[in-house]
């Protein structure tokens, strides 16, 4: 999704069938740490990967106390970004 609205509302209607997110911290309408809220507000506890190029002073383990899976600083490479998605999926397994 490019629109944060539309990505929020179609994981609140079908959230099963989605096995992560990603998302930014800076958004236009919807901001990371409130697309994180409303996600856990429809009781799903999929990992959410928050990815951003300014978060002030947060750290990756500000992030995971936040309720994020995990934190990746933008710029990232693809096989970065490629990593990080591949540890949440897998982390659903375990």
């Amino acid at each position: 999704f490019v629109d944060s609205v539309q990505a929020l509302a179609s994981f609140v209607r079908a959230p099963a069938g989605f096995d992560a997110v990603v998302t930014d911290f800076s958004m236009p309408h919807v901001g990371g740490a409130e697309f994180l809220q409303a996600v856990r507000k429809t009781g799903s506890q999929i990992p959410v990967l928050l990815t951003s190029g300014y978060v002030g002073e947060m750290t990756a383990d500000d992030a995971k106390k936040r309720g994020f899976f995990d934190l990746v600083y933008k710029p990232y490479s693809a096989q970065e970004i490629l990593e990080a998605v591949a540890k949440m999926l897998l982390s659903r397994k375990a």
